[in-house]
């Protein structure tokens, strides 16, 4: 079995893979952040408590100069007092700051602890100095040893302040470093974390272009066999996804062609074979129309012949006048059935292919006006005003016998069909085309009926057309006869108003 990955399942568990990563190392960063930002915080806070008890150990310390120097300047008891007092309460903001420094990360500074014990120094000194102004009174001479002593122990702690605002300064610089190392680190991060996800982006691209394009070959290919016509392949190993869809749908699509296939071959089948019969049927209606009209021409003849001598002989003054009209009756049906045959006989021959036209160059405008004066003594019989307008010698590359027969047919049947009025033949060119147009004031054809009239057999049955002769093979054979020439007919009628027929031939064939 062919493996093929599945598009979709793929493109999803890629897709899960890149949010979980994301939502790791965002959650890592915040992590971190977070830890980063309690760590300054709390520094923050305890720094500031520190930074303000150091402030207040600076200012307790100046004012304890200025003591110093007050009992420098005059050792009274007073100026001792003052100064006992300031000791205390730098005593106590040394306490402060060395309880702010047992809580802070950083592990105790000996300089506070030194710095103590100088305090504690300082206080003893303080109190031998009052005790030896009570003693001797303002005599410099005798405190002069505390004095000194003082002075040392105050320069002793200034240097430890100092000191300890030095390590303050170097811890303060230490923790910089530090944020700006962080921040540093957690740029490089974010650098990393776009580099990878560029990574990760074209490799999933690169990913999913090899399977779409293994896929979509996969799909060409198959679409390939099919409108080649192999109706019976099929895609295999659909995978669920969009692609897979789309195979799904040709495989149905193959099918349902396929079953279509067969039902159209079986249907070719009956229609060859159903042609096959009509053509063999067709045949054999040529060969009996053809054999029927020799064997019934023969004796429409001698019918037609016997007719005229009967009609000749009768015509005399003293004649039978009985046997006279009964002669003319059987002479016209003569004459009728054999014109019948004889359009049958044309009919078959066009159908089969035999009449084949001799194309020459005639004068279709002489063509016209013999045709006309042929059947002008038939449209004054009917008291029919036979008109026309025929453009003088418009010459055409056609069969003269044919046009001729195509005239007579039209021309004939306008004037059957029409009881008052008249019957116009007009003749132009347009456009590299003979047109003829027969016009009639007749009984008009039905609008429905027009699309039917050029078909076998066809005649238009109503009140007004029951009485008239014919089996309906005139247009058939005019229309047959004008393809044969590369034209068209056709008919504009509206019934009880007349009827125009035109015949359009080309100049040249």
């Amino acid at each position: 079995m062919k493996l093929r990955l599945n598009h979709r399942m793929l493109r999803q568990l890629i897709f899960s893979a890149y949010i979980l990563f994301t939502i790791l190392f965002c959650s890592l960063l915040i992590y971190i952040g977070k830890g980063e930002i309690s760590k300054a915080r709390a520094y923050a806070e305890h720094e500031r408590s520190y930074i303000e008890a150091l402030l207040s150990c600076r200012n307790s310390l100046n004012l304890l100069g200025d003591s110093a120097k007050a009992i420098l300047m005059s050792p009274t008891t007073e100026s001792c007092s003052v100064f006992n007092e300031q000791a205390s309460s730098f005593r106590k903001t040394i306490g402060l700051l060395a309880r702010i420094e047992s809580e802070r990360a950083l592990p105790p500074a000996s300089s506070t602890t030194e710095l103590q014990c100088e305090t504690l120094l300082l206080a003893s000194v303080a109190e031998a100095l009052s005790s030896d102004i009570l003693s001797y009174g303002n005599e410099k001479q005798l405190v002069s040893d505390d004095i000194l002593q003082m002075n040392e122990t105050l320069e002793s702690i200034q240097t430890k302040l100092q000191d300890i605002l030095k390590i303050e300064m170097d811890h303060a610089e230490m923790w910089q470093r530090q944020s700006l190392f962080f921040f540093s680190n957690l740029q490089y991060l974010l650098i990393l974390f776009f580099v990878l996800t560029a990574i990760f982006s074209v490799a999933a691209s690169f990913l999913f272009g090899y399977i779409l394009r293994s896929s979509l070959r996969e799909l060409s290919e198959g679409t390939k066999e099919i409108s080649s016509g192999n109706l019976k392949y099929r895609f295999e190993d659909i995978q669920h996804d969009e692609i897979g869809s789309v195979m799904h749908d040709f495989n149905v699509m193959a099918k349902r062609l396929e079953q279509q296939k067969l039902a159209l071959e079986k249907i070719n089948r009956e229609l060859e074979e159903k042609a096959t019969q009509l053509i063999e049927a067709h045949k054999h209606k040529d060969r009996f129309l053809a054999n029927m009209s020799h064997e019934l021409r023969t004796p429409l003849n001698s019918i037609i012949g016997f007719s005229e001598l009967i009609i000749k002989r009768c015509g005399v003054p003293d004649g039978d006048q009985k046997t006279l009209a009964h002669s003319r009756r059987i002479l016209s049906a003569a004459e009728h059935l054999l014109d019948l045959i004889s359009d049958l006989l044309e009919v078959a021959k066009v159908d089969a292919g035999v009449l084949k036209p001799s194309f020459a160059e005639i004068n279709l405008s002489s063509c016209a006006r013999d045709i006309l004066m042929m059947l002008k003594p038939i449209s004054e019989q009917r008291g029919l005003a036979l008109d026309s307008d025929i453009a003088d010698d418009i010459m055409v590359t056609a069969d003269e016998r044919l046009i001729k027969q195509i005239l007579i047919n039209l021309v004939n049947n306008s004037i059957k069909f029409t009881h008052q009025g008249s019957v116009s033949v007009k003749l132009h060119v347009s456009r590299e085309t003979a047109v003829i147009d027969v016009v009639d004031t007749g009984i008009g054809i039905a609008e429905d009926d027009q699309k039917r009239i050029f078909k076998d057999f066809h005649r238009v049955e109503t009140g007004l057309t029951s009485n008239y002769e014919g089996v309906g093979l005139g247009l058939t054979l005019s229309k047959r006869l004008v393809e044969l020439h590369g034209g068209k007919i056709t008919v504009k009628s509206e019934l009880g108003k007349g009827s125009t027929f035109t015949v359009s031939i080309p100049l040249k064939r």
